[in-house]
């Protein structure tokens, strides 16, 4: 019977290898899933961001529009912004910018765009986020 059989250092070998190896495995399991959880998070943090200005992109306005328009006292009290009054939007068009693309190029054109960015970005950043909407189109 193997239930009477003697436990040997072989045995005992195998064991500890067998544990080592589930321990080592387990370890390697919950690293892989904080990294997974950090990539996630920058992934969602990414799908919010114009590649290209670095302001908050069409997706972010629209999930931020929603969370400014009322809904209901516990939603307003609830709610992200802490509004003083009403929710305003700007939107900004660039006039032309296909014609000015189309005289500085598209690295000249991006180049423009950028610099359009970041000088919204500084004069309204007291006011609220600025966004890119889209081409030549922004919002705060």
């Amino acid at each position: 019977m193997l239930a009477n059989a003697p436990i040997t250092n072989t045995d005992q070998t195998r064991a500890f290898t067998i544990f080592v190896a589930i321990a080592v495995l387990a370890d390697t399991v919950q690293r892989n899933s904080r990294k997974l959880t950090v990539s996630e998070r920058r992934a969602a943090e990414l799908s919010l961001v114009d590649p290209l200005t670095g302001l908050a992109n069409r997706t972010a306005f629209e999930r931020d529009l929603v969370m400014m328009m009322p809904r209901s006292a516990t939603a307003q009290q609830s709610r992200e912004f802490k509004l003083d009054g009403p929710p305003a939007v700007v939107a900004l068009d660039i006039s032309d910018f296909k014609y000015i693309r189309g005289r500085l190029g598209h690295a000249g054109g991006d180049l423009l765009l950028v610099e359009i960015a970041e000088a919204l970005r500084d004069a309204l950043a007291d006011l609220g986020t600025v966004y890119r909407i889209g081409g030549d189109e922004y919002a705060t």
